[in-house]
């Protein structure tokens, strides 16, 4: 018997064609039962036989990171890209929706940390802005600041101080 063709992953075709049927589903089974038509009983022990192989894990480990970078790449996600938006979120000034009269302050006039936070129109053709505490309780739980508890039922929210040096507070 001739030896199977392999392509750069070391899969056979079929192996190959089970796990990109897997990176569709998410499912070994049903993978495995569309590719190698068999029934449930069998497809349920190789499927997940299939996806503990090395190689067949390399492949789909491989393609997962490349969508995931592409992703990265293509709508700019990263950490820091993160922290600017919760920033906006947290820290906006309500001044900078409405001009001195008290009339909204059109879109394209604000500035671009402004408008990031106008959610839609109210009823009263006033902006709907994001709430703030909940993307101040995120950036509190990024930096360690924040912690809830349950007590008696309830949750409390307790915010970590850190320690403040006298001698680093001088300028204030």
């Amino acid at each position: 018997m001739a030896a199977q063709r392999r392509d750069e992953f070391g899969l056979t075709f079929k192996q190959r064609e089970f796990a990109d049927a897997f990176l569709i589903s998410k499912n070994a089974t049903q993978s495995y039962k569309k590719v190698y038509n068999c029934s449930q009983n069998s497809a349920e022990s190789a499927g997940s036989r299939l996806l503990d192989n090395v190689r067949v894990r390399k492949y789909i480990d491989n393609r997962i990171n490349a969508a995931s970078d592409k992703i990265k790449y293509q709508y700019d996600v990263s950490k820091e890209r993160i922290y600017k938006e919760l920033e906006r979120l947290a820290f906006y000034d309500m001044r900078h929706f409405e001009d001195e009269d008290g009339s909204p302050v059109p879109l394209h006039e604000m500035s671009n940390d402004a408008a990031a936070v106008v959610q839609g129109y109210k009823t009263d053709g006033k902006y709907n802005i994001t709430e703030k505490r909940a993307a101040l309780e995120l950036l509190m739980k990024a930096e360690g600041l924040f912690e809830k508890h349950q007590r008696a039922g309830q949750n409390v929210l307790v915010i970590k101080v850190p320690d403040i040096d006298k001698d680093d507070d001088a300028g204030i």
